[in-house]
């Protein structure tokens, strides 16, 4: 079904990109139409540059479509189908968007070609034009020197008219059409023909002004010339240049370039009036003339200077105002479209697939604003030196209108709707991005544990394997842990974005949100399961064999007490002394232990856990107690056969004082008795094992192999240190039990090779016995390094575990107040500020690198002490860590670099960074707005800093507060009653904590806010004041829970110590009762002995958490009067058995029936015991 689901996934995901494949071809198709037709239609350059520039800003989406196209073909080739006809039809758009490109380019040079052709066109006319108006204006009054002048004028000009002629042929020789062709060539020829006839017609003024007089000439040009000059100098004197709107000032120019084409056209009457002056001076002296000649000479000259003058000036300002007016016209149409862009822009119905693509666009908006900026700027340095230049008010007042409206709309739609939209969607591209890609990785991660968990856990047949699949299970489940954190970050941020946008994609991310969590929940469950099982299996494996231990311990005791010989002892006062002994400790025998071992081999068993091994332990321990009970029962049968022996004396002595009645009484009854005793004897001996050594030495092999298969759960399988520890308690355990039993295999070895030379067991027990010696020397080197490289590994875990939260917090931390910087809005940086702050933190940040270093040094160490199969946590872990500081060095280290960049970018004409950049019109702005602002809002750092204070004040006495009711805490337990213990701690934590809580909260909220305008003290009210009141507080609710729980655990004990007390002093007052009735009645005293071994547990119990109690301070009653009344009743019962057990000489009925009785219930009771495990009742 998984199979079935991933296709058809693919399926839609293909759909949908053959969908947008489609989309984009439809759409360039039309694009290129219309790009063909405007080509055709002989736009103009101006036009063609912009398709131009058109066709290259559609590369990068022809790139996006050749990516779709690849994608598409590849399905196809997925599919089975044939790509040829998709690739030829994908080769032929990439093909004509190139010929397109080529085709424009040639466009784009012909019209240019044909504009300049226009042009020079228009140029020859204009001086064919020029020279035809001045013919008709000065033909009457013309001097001979302004028609040379001419002529010559008209010469130096010619090199248009041959360049005209050259490029026409170039022009039509390029041309595709013939009409086109033949249109220019004839205007071409056209203006050949006028230009040939002006040059004609002056040639023919010059040879009619050569046939004048020099006198007529003189008098007629001069008069000319001075009517000319006074009215250029009337004209002079009435034109002022002054600023104003651009059409005057052209009007002004257009007089001032008249006037200078009017000079130049006087020139050569200027010229043929001095020439024809002088040379009449020459001919005859005339002071008259004289003077004319002067002031004629001051005043031509004169006129030029100011005339130059003016118009430059005139120029100038008109080129200022025409750039003005330009610049204002091309930011004016930029600030249009981007105010279409965003107003256009919606984040919220955005689709989530094309927030990457708005991303792009508002970034590429910025970049332009930043190469426009320096333009707008341009605008207000023209318009203040308008201001200076003295231009008309009116004017002015127009200017400044549509300046300011400019640079008021610049400002809000770049500094602020510009940046803020951009910060927007990158930020929803950002969360949509991290939610999609962590989505992704955390799909094919839970895929991955999924395929690991999947499977039963049948088969688990040694501790090793039970010891790997826990690891492997405990592994997979830390990761899930692990990672919890980040589904859950996921899926909050994937919720906000879902809330927060209702464009295409919204329902399948949230589809995709619930499947992932829904999935999480069933293999986090599968693998708690099974990790709970393994775990459950594994603790009861560890608590089988401790008890197996301390079984086998406890046999080796009672086998040792079972071997101490009775006849060593000096009387039977003594023996029985000894056999009472030896009846306690069997009594004493913790049957809930040999419960539990068998429950705990069942359950195992059943559950398939090692299930071979654990069956032979309980095996053995039953059949070594069954071993042990015959033990017992020999004991029996010798003590029962020395009675045998006693009452056939009795029966002598009966004879022997001719008591033949009493004698032959005894006698039978013992005849019947011998019977069966020495049938059951038979029987018994049929099942006693022929030597001690066997048991011996297979019971001391069966300990050390326990110990060897169990050594498995030594090796080294996680980095939790409680985990550690339990494997580290298990070792200790093995090693107790090592040397508890180090004396028994060394008797049983010293005891075989003795047996071995004295030829007494076979030659081949010497093998065994090397064996055994082997294995117990090497199971203590195994166990003593086991112990060593757990004790190491455990100090290296408590390390790491410190360690890696300590720097992942820090890193954590200063990423957090990073993004808190960033995100302040740009009029309230205080650039200097975040600069101190960043050197601080990288100088901080060095330290931590040492932390970074041990942690790395600890985890290589951990690494060569444990299999790396259980270190894939621990690694990701440690990686995870070191990352976080890399990152966090590497932002630290680039906000530094951008930083500093900012600064130098607020004294320079264009900053380099785009999203930091600081400009100088902010800062005056903003200094302005400081200066004018009214009093009492001009105070924020008065009340921030009373706050902080306050805080800081509030913190100490918190501090106080915590200690204080730290030295209660430690004081507890001079309260000797547990309940008021408690009771003090919870009054004492409930008064304390809200208002620890309450600071600690309003401290966030402050550093917050004091980080906004001033980081580096929110830095040190952050460690001087919230890391510590943060590590009191841990502290205090540590050592609290500590002592509740060992006051609810002393209640727990003094209640049960209370009630058992009660119940043993009622069973004491009434055994002392019962045993002064009881007097001789051996039966009742036997019953009551029974009965005071029972209650000795009991007993004991009471004495151990009485000295639980006493360590723990608690106040109790009644313990040494429990003992005190415990030794009497024994000392009572004791003396009970010593009389009833004086024999009588003659008395039948007070001694031999009781002892016959005795005897009877014995043999009955061996008669039991042969009929139960392990012997059945077999022959």
């Amino acid at each position: 079904s998984d199979g079935q689901g991933s296709w058809k996934r693919r399926r839609v995901e293909a759909g949908r990109s053959q969908a947008e494949l489609e989309t984009a071809v439809t759409e360039y198709d039309k694009w290129r139409s219309t790009v063909e037709h405007l080509t055709d239609s002989h736009c103009d350059s101006g036009r063609m540059q912009q398709l131009v520039a058109e066709w290259h800003g559609r590369q990068h989406q022809m790139d996006h479509l050749s990516q779709l196209a690849q994608a598409h073909i590849q399905q196809i080739i997925t599919d089975g189908g044939s790509p040829e006809a998709e690739e030829r039809r994908f080769s032929e758009i990439s093909s004509s968007f190139e010929t397109l490109g080529q085709k424009l380019q040639h466009t784009l040079a012909q019209a240019q070609q044909r504009e300049q052709l226009q042009q020079e066109q228009r140029n020859v006319q204009s001086v064919i034009e020029e020279y035809s108006q001045w013919l008709a204006d000065n033909a009457d009054t013309v001097t001979i020197d302004n028609c040379v002048a001419k002529i010559k004028a008209l010469e130096s000009q010619k090199g248009r008219l041959l360049t005209l002629q050259e490029n026409t042929k170039d022009l039509c020789s390029n041309f595709p059409t013939g009409d086109e062709s033949r249109e220019v060539s004839e205007k071409t020829q056209k203006l050949t023909s006028e230009w040939n006839a002006i040059s004609n017609k002056l040639a023919d003024l010059q040879r009619e002004l050569n046939e004048k007089s020099p006198v007529v000439k003189y008098t007629e040009a001069k008069t000319n010339l001075m009517k000319w000059i006074n009215d250029v100098e009337g004209m002079l004197l009435s034109e002022h240049v002054v600023l104003t709107h651009p059409q005057a000032m052209e009007q002004q120019l257009v007089k001032f370039q008249d006037l200078e084409k009017s000079i130049s056209e006087q020139k050569a009457s200027y010229d043929s009036v001095n020439s024809a002056g002088k040379e009449l001076l020459q001919r005859a002296s005339n002071e008259r003339l004289q003077e004319e000649l002067q002031e004629l000479t001051s005043r031509w000259t004169d006129i030029p200077l100011l005339l130059v003058e003016r118009r430059t000036k005139l120029q100038k300002d008109i080129a200022r105002i025409q750039q003005l007016k330009g610049d204002m016209e091309n930011v004016e149409a930029w600030l249009q479209q981007a105010e279409g862009f965003l107003a256009n822009v919606d984040i919220t119905s955005m689709p989530l697939s094309s927030l990457e693509a708005h991303l792009q666009r508002s970034q590429d908006l910025l970049d332009e604003a930043e190469k426009i900026e320096p333009t707008v700027k341009n605008i207000g340095n023209t318009y203040d030196d308008l201001i200076n230049s003295g231009a008309e008010a009116s004017f002015i007042n127009e200017i400044k209108s549509s300046v300011t409206n400019l640079t008021n709309r610049w400002n809000t739609v770049i500094k602020k709707q510009a940046v803020d939209c951009k910060d927007k969607i990158n930020q929803a591209f950002t969360k949509f991005s991290q939610v999609s890609t962590g989505l992704q990785e955390l799909s094919s991660w839970l895929d991955s544990v999924e395929t690991t968990a999947t499977g039963d856990l049948a088969g688990v047949h040694s501790p090793s394997e039970l010891s790997k699949v826990k690891a492997k299970f405990q592994s997979l489940k830390e990761n899930m842990e692990h990672r919890s954190a980040m589904l859950d970050n996921l899926t909050k941020l994937g919720n906000k974005i879902a809330t927060s946008h209702n464009g295409d994609g919204v329902e399948e991310l949230s589809n995709k949100i619930s499947q992932i969590n829904s999935k999480w929940t069933t293999v986090m469950d599968s693998v708690s399961q099974k990790y709970k099982f393994l775990q459950d299996a594994n603790n009861q494996y560890g608590e089988f064999r401790a008890l197996v231990a301390q079984e086998m311990d406890w046999l080796d005791k009672l086998e040792k007490r079972l071997k101490k010989s009775p006849k060593s002892a000096a009387d039977a006062e003594e023996i029985s002394e000894e056999l009472d002994d030896l009846e306690n400790y069997i009594r004493n025998h913790p049957d809930a232990r040999l419960s539990r071992l068998q429950e705990l081999g069942r359950t195992l068993v059943n559950n398939n856990m090692i299930p071979q091994s654990v069956q032979a332990d309980v095996e053995s321990i039953s059949a070594r107690w069954g071993q042990l009970s015959q033990q017992r029962l020999v004991e029996e049968f010798e003590t029962q056969a020395r009675t045998l022996q006693e009452m056939e004396e009795q029966v002598r002595s009966y004879k022997a004082a001719g008591k033949h009645e009493a004698a032959a009484r005894l006698h039978e009854q013992m005849i019947l008795l011998q019977e069966r005793f020495t049938e059951i004897a038979e029987k018994f001996e049929r099942f006693r094992s022929p030597s001690n050594l066997e048991p011996r030495l297979c019971r001391a092999m069966r300990e050390l192999r326990g110990i060897e298969e169990a050594t498995c759960l030594l090796e080294l399988a996680s980095e939790d240190p409680e985990s550690i520890q339990g494997q580290l308690t298990h070792c200790k355990r093995f090693y107790q039990t090592l040397s508890e039993i180090k004396s028994e295999v060394e008797s049983v070895i010293k005891t075989g090779r003795k047996l071995v030379e004295e030829k007494s067991v076979p030659q081949h027990f010497t093998g065994r016995l090397d064996t055994l010696k082997e294995l117990y020397n090497k199971l203590g080197l195994q166990v003593t390094e086991a112990m060593s490289g757990l004790n190491a590994a455990l100090d290296l875990s408590r390390a790491l575990q410190e360690d890696i939260p300590a720097l992942t917090g820090w890193a954590e931390t200063v990423d957090m107040e990073l993004d808190q910087v960033e995100a302040t809005p740009h009029t309230d940086r205080d650039i200097q500020a975040e600069i101190s702050f960043v050197k601080d933190t990288l100088v901080e940040c060095e330290k931590w690198r040492e932390r970074k270093d041990t942690i790395k040094s600890n985890y290589r160490e951990f690494a060569t002490l444990c299999d790396p199969v259980y270190l894939e946590v621990l690694k990701d872990r440690v990686s995870d860590c070191v990352r976080k500081w890399e990152r966090t060095r590497d932002k630290l280290m680039q906000a530094q670099t951008q930083l500093q960049e900012t600064m130098t970018g607020s004294y320079s004409a264009s900053p380099k960074i785009p999203m930091r950049k600081i400009s100088r019109e902010v800062e005056e702005e903003e200094v302005s707005r400081k200066v004018t602002r009214k009093p009492e809002v001009d105070i924020p750092r008065i009340p921030l800093d009373k706050e902080i204070q306050e805080f800081e004040e509030a913190a100490q006495e918190m501090l106080e507060r915590m200690d204080t009711m730290l030295v209660t805490v430690r004081g507890i337990n001079s309260e000797t009653d547990p309940g008021k213990r408690l009771e003090v701690l919870e009054r004492e934590l409930s008064c304390l904590a809200p208002d620890a809580a309450t600071l600690i909260s309003r401290g966030d909220g402050l550093v917050l806010t004091v980080h906004a305008t001033q980081p580096e003290r929110a830095i040190t009210l952050r460690k001087q004041a919230q890391d510590q009141l943060r590590a009191k507080w841990s502290q205090v609710m540590s050592e609290t829970e500590v002592r509740k729980l060992q006051a609810q655990q002393a209640e727990s004990l003094l209640s049960e110590y209370n009630n058992l007390s009660r119940k043993v002093v009622q069973w004491l007052t009434d055994i002392s009762d019962r045993l002064e009735r009881a007097n001789n009645n051996e039966k009742g005293i036997k019953e009551l002995a029974e009965e005071i071994s029972s209650h000795k547990s009991e007993i004991e119990k009471l004495r151990k958490i009485s000295s639980e109690l006493e360590i723990q301070q608690v106040q109790h009653s009644g313990m040494e009067r429990v003992a005190t009344s415990w030794q009497r009743v024994r000392s009572n019962v004791a003396h009970l058995h010593k009389d009833s057990a004086t024999p009588e000489k003659v008395d039948i009925s007070g001694d031999l029936v009781p002892r016959a009785n005795k005897l009877r219930e014995s043999v009955a009771f061996l008669t039991r015991k042969m009929s139960s495990p392990p012997l059945s009742g077999a022959d």
